[in-house]
């Protein structure tokens, strides 16, 4: 997402203090969660394969993502030294 279109995405809280807030403000707003708004905008793109994004699985429980869990994790690891 280019800067022009971040600037444009509104919080609920300001400043977002605790990991709740910041859920919340990810997941439950019904209105203005963070994916609404990024979809309205419509600025946002994969910026490589699924293979080598480093978060596509985390939080995934699915049989794929449980077997290659170590594997990522090192991955991620190392990416973000």
């Amino acid at each position: 997402m280019q800067r022009s279109g971040v600037e444009k995405i509104q919080f609920n809280l300001d400043p977002v203090i605790s990991k709740a807030q910041c859920y919340d403000f990810e997941h439950r707003d019904k209105v203005n969660s963070f994916m609404d708004q990024v979809k309205k905008i419509g600025a946002a793109v994969q910026v490589c394969d699924v293979e080598q994004s480093p978060l596509w699985d985390t939080g995934h429980n699915s049989r794929e993502a449980m077997r290659r869990k170590l594997r990522r994790q090192i991955e991620h690891n190392n990416a973000f030294k």
